[in-house]
């Protein structure tokens, strides 16, 4: 016989405090850095404005919450690499990769269904094949970082110290609507768009336990 021991739940005040803390200290310290560096590389339309702008946002956040997970989860709350799910680089591909097939399998099922369900078809225009693969490489070097960063902040220390004392499934329940509300200022942000946003949310912190981590999600 085999006595499965199931490792005690963490207090729930001191992990909302820690997840609180990682989230609004990040949060804080990519607006600073953010508003540094508009002023630093000021650009047409507006310092934040366009490619420019995200960018600029972006290594803000990832500088930020880089450094938060380092202090407040690692230092304050003792979680290791392996706790946040960072896989060893040898994993690190087959995390990507999986990562790229279940977000592939599931735009394609989108897709098929608004072109069988929705009304929806294809048009031709004037791009060629060279044309849409350097758009999508654009795309890539500017979106992926930003997923990142989304990662980092919604399925990083404050889920892994959520799930210690709620649960991974109320964890990411509660990652997937703060995921959802700091989306609102989206523009044209709609209700059905949020709910969307949530499930998506909900979809990348299960997907987070997945082999291959935070580089799956």
């Amino acid at each position: 016989m085999t006595l499965l021991v199931v490792p005690p739940r963490a207090p729930l005040l001191k992990s909302i405090g820690w997840a609180v803390l990682f989230l609004a200290l990040g949060f804080i310290l990519m607006l600073a850095l953010t508003f540094a560096g508009a002023a630093l590389f000021p650009g047409p339309g507006g310092p934040l404005v366009g490619p420019r702008g995200l960018i600029i946002q972006t290594v803000s956040g990832l500088l930020a919450y880089g450094l938060m997970t380092w202090a407040v989860g690692m230092r304050g709350a003792k979680l290791t690499l392996t706790d946040l799910r960072w896989a060893p680089a040898t994993q690190a591909g087959r995390g990507l990769a999986l990562g790229l097939l279940l977000g592939a399998g599931a735009a394609g099922l989108a897709i098929a269904l608004s072109l069988v369900a929705g009304g929806a078809r294809f048009l031709p225009d004037d791009g060629t094949i060279p044309d849409y693969l350097g758009q999508v490489g654009r795309t890539a070097l500017l979106l992926a970082p930003a997923a990142l960063l989304e990662e980092v902040m919604f399925r990083g220390v404050a889920q892994v110290v959520l799930a210690r004392a709620v649960g991974r499934v109320a964890a990411v329940l509660v990652l997937s609507v703060l995921f959802a509300l700091a989306h609102l200022t989206n523009p044209n942000s709609s209700a059905l768009g949020l709910v969307n946003i949530a499930l998506a949310g909900l979809f990348l912190g299960l997907t987070f336990y997945a082999p291959g981590g935070i580089w799956t999600a």
